[in-house]
């Protein structure tokens, strides 16, 4: 079994790696770890679930793990689930990450990202979570390709990169004319309906943030010049 501890002691385990028991993980070098599977369990029963929200056990830095000033950069894993764990001002440069799951309800705040994520972050909590928000904020995701943000993030909290990323909000003055550019792609127009609480995707806001890799020269760059 590995624990935070030994995180914080400098293990770095390949292979497959559940981390179990809860705790603090302050300033660890956990930088270019390379591994198949990755999860950061909590130390909560499983009953927690059935719980309400306001019942839950758990605190921060005990049973919920939190990571404070740690240097993920260079983590690769296809298959990466944080959890409920808490990341505050922490690095993911250069990374190389697929969520297990797709989508994460881990809280990020003030952390750094480059490189590719590819998945969600999402506000709204997972079962295990005590808390009634996740917090999503003061991130920097410059130079990080593949990332969504769902569940009721502010998408005035976090840095987005200009060249890699397109904030859609419905409450943009060319909102319509945005919706005529949209209607040409089918992947577009998928987005558009969904940030206007009818399409496919459940993101439950009314923005998204569009990933260049997925749009079309000619169509980013009649969005970049319609959105304000």
């Amino acid at each position: 079994m590995v624990t935070y501890a030994d995180l914080q002691a400098g293990a770095r385990p390949g292979g497959e790696v559940r981390v179990e028991g809860g705790g603090l993980v302050r300033g660890a070098d956990l930088s270019n770890w390379k591994v198949s599977w990755l999860l950061f369990a909590e130390a909560t029963s499983p009953l927690s679930s059935l719980l309400p929200r306001p019942l839950k056990p758990g605190r921060v830095g005990r049973e919920i793990p939190l990571f404070l000033e740690c240097d993920f950069s260079g983590l690769t894993c296809p298959a990466f689930d944080p959890v409920i764990a808490r990341f505050v001002r922490c690095r993911f440069e250069r990374v190389d990450i697929e969520l297990n799951l797709g989508t994460a309800s881990a809280h990020f705040e003030d952390c750094t990202f480059s490189g590719r994520w590819d998945g969600n972050f999402d506000a709204r909590p997972h079962a295990l979570d005590p808390a009634k928000r996740v917090t999503v904020r003061g991130n920097d995701f410059t130079g990080c390709r593949g990332i969504g943000l769902q569940g009721g993030i502010d998408w005035t909290a976090n840095t987005f990169d200009l060249s890699l990323h397109l904030v859609l909000w419905r409450g943009d003055p060319n909102w319509g004319q945005i919706r005529q550019i949209a209607e040409e792609d089918g992947y577009l127009r998928n987005v558009v309906s969904s940030i206007e609480g009818h399409g496919p995707f459940g993101l439950g806001q009314d923005w998204a943030v569009l990933d260049r890799e997925h749009v079309a020269d000619d169509l980013w760059t009649r969005l970049r010049r319609a959105c304000r």
